[in-house]
């Protein structure tokens, strides 16, 4: 029998090396000496390859056609990630270092707002609404009240 190799087997291959990897060594990526660095290049960056996304820019597309922009160091302002298509941002992604816990609000809003401010500029309004609806959703407590009236106000 020939050996499966359909992109979604090949996603799940890919993902079970994570899940594993991390499960592996969870007592050292919970520390918070840990980075988020580090997550991002030894988690998040081959997950989102792995899902088909060219986050090191392999096609050589110029920085308005990348499917991926990748912030480096320090991201004042602007998420971690923003993946596009066809030149548009699609999503915006914030990376956090394991031990931060997804219950830390003032993190988390504070994320949510610098994605606000970077999809304004980026002339996405209804992702930014979508992103924290589905964020209230996730968290099942409100992520910004107003929102509505917020999102009007974009440029």
């Amino acid at each position: 029998m020939p050996k499966d190799t359909s992109p979604r087997r090949e996603f799940e291959t890919q993902l079970k090396a994570l899940v594993e990897n991390f499960d592996r060594h969870r007592v050292d990526y919970l520390r918070a000496i840990y980075p988020e660095s580090q997550v991002r290049l030894g988690f998040i960056d081959p997950f989102f390859e792995a899902l088909g996304w060219d986050g090191r820019n392999r096609a050589g597309p110029g920085p308005k056609d990348r499917e991926v922009v990748v912030e480096r160091g320090e991201t004042s302002g602007r998420p971690d990630y923003n993946f596009r298509l066809d030149g548009r941002t699609a999503f915006f992604v914030e990376a956090k270092a394991p031990h931060v816990p997804l219950e830390r609000t003032d993190v988390i809003m504070l994320d949510l707002h610098k994605q606000k401010r970077h999809a304004a500029s980026e002339s996405a309004r209804a992702r930014i609404a979508r992103e924290i609806h589905v964020t209230d959703e996730q968290t099942a407590r409100p992520a910004l009240s107003g929102i509505d009236a917020l999102v009007d106000e974009l440029p």
